[in-house]
């Protein structure tokens, strides 16, 4: 019996000390005593009206007129190539030359075909006649006057395959572009030996066709609601107008190419790099916050909203950030009093504010 008084004086001490606590917490009438947390002192910031001045701004280039790839017209070796990149050239003037012994050796070969064409153009021509002539007399037969003029017309179209092979062989020899430009890129040195289609230059005209620029698939609808404005370096904002729109999307980057115009073509050189820029005419009415006042949780973003004296975070979707000011583009309202400071508060704190 000695062994069960002991945890029956424990059981009996524990129930008082439970009882006595309760009753420390209790107040007058048995009703419990309210403890209010202390409030933390914030200030508030109101929301203020996010600009359209700058949507969207994108990188893109300034395209020629005419963007070529020089290939070989025929197999040889490439003897010349006169310029460098960067360089420009005239119309005409040679940029890769084939003047290879054996290049020339097949030049010879076909001035002798022509030689040998013509000659037998101007014989077939000759008997031609005179079958005519006799079969006007009635001394030959019309067998025979069909035959001659056959003969003719074979021997003139072997003259002019034999003309025409000469005059593309001595023009793929010498190769150069109809119109004024610039040498881009050198895909070859000399000496090497080329085979027909392989590149050997890529050249640009020196005029301006307009700008390229490749678009997000989620910003397309900026093209028809949006004002566009481009620029070159650090030159002054000039309008565009959209001049087409590439009909696939590349699936690697979601991006759709678009062709723009600008208002001014001056000031804008083939192959610069330019800026585009899709001013936001429907984010006038959009509201904005200071970046200090956010609070960041690995992909999320929100913000503290004061209501009946307490601070409940709100997360909201994210627009532009321009200097101090990121644009809210859902979840915030013009009247809503958004804590300045979000350090050290948690979700439903108690808050007062700091006079």
């Amino acid at each position: 019996m000695k062994r069960l008084v002991l945890p029956a004086a424990i059981f009996a001490l524990a129930l008082f000390v439970i009882v006595h606590t309760l009753s420390r917490r209790e107040g007058p009438g048995g009703e419990p005593a309210a403890s209010t947390p202390t409030p933390v002192d914030i200030q508030v910031v109101v929301p203020s009206p996010m600009g359209g001045s700058a949507g969207l701004v994108l990188s893109g280039r300034v395209k020629a007129a005419e963007e070529i790839t020089l290939t070989a017209q025929m197999a040889g070796r490439l003897t010349a190539m006169p310029l460098r990149e960067g360089a420009a050239f005239q119309a005409g003037q040679p940029l890769a030359v084939f003047d290879a012994p054996e290049t020339q050796q097949a030049i010879e070969s076909a001035e002798a075909g022509l030689v040998s064409a013509s000659a037998g153009r101007t014989r077939a021509e000759r008997q031609a006649t005179r079958v005519d002539s006799l079969f006007r007399r009635g001394l030959a037969a019309e067998s025979q006057l069909e035959s001659a003029v056959a003969d003719r017309e074979a021997a003139e179209a072997a003259w002019r395959g034999a003309q025409a092979y000469m005059t593309r062989l001595k023009s793929d020899t010498r190769l150069s572009m109809p119109f004024d430009g610039v040498v881009v890129r050198r895909h070859v040195d000399t000496g090497v030996l080329l085979v027909p289609g392989q590149p050997i230059l890529d050249v640009r005209s020196a005029q301006v066709s307009g700008i390229e620029v490749a678009i997000p698939e989620s910003e397309l609808p900026r093209l028809a609601t949006g004002n566009i404005q481009v620029r070159s370096g650090s030159s002054a904002w000039v309008p565009a107008t959209v001049v087409r729109v590439d009909g696939m999307t590349d699936h690697r980057t979601r991006t759709r190419t678009a062709h723009l115009r600008p208002a001014e073509i001056a000031g804008f050189e083939p192959g610069a790099y330019a800026e585009i820029r899709f001013d936001d005419l429907q984010g006038e009415g959009r509201l904005a916050l200071p970046v200090s006042s956010l609070v960041r949780r690995g992909s999320l973003t929100g913000f503290y909203v004061v209501e009946e004296g307490r601070a409940w975070l709100r997360w909201f979707r994210a627009g532009r950030t321009e200097r101090d000011q990121v644009e809210v583009l859902s979840g915030l309202a013009a009247t809503d009093a958004v804590v300045a400071d979000p350090r050290h508060l948690a979700d439903g704190a108690f808050v007062r504010l700091s006079p």
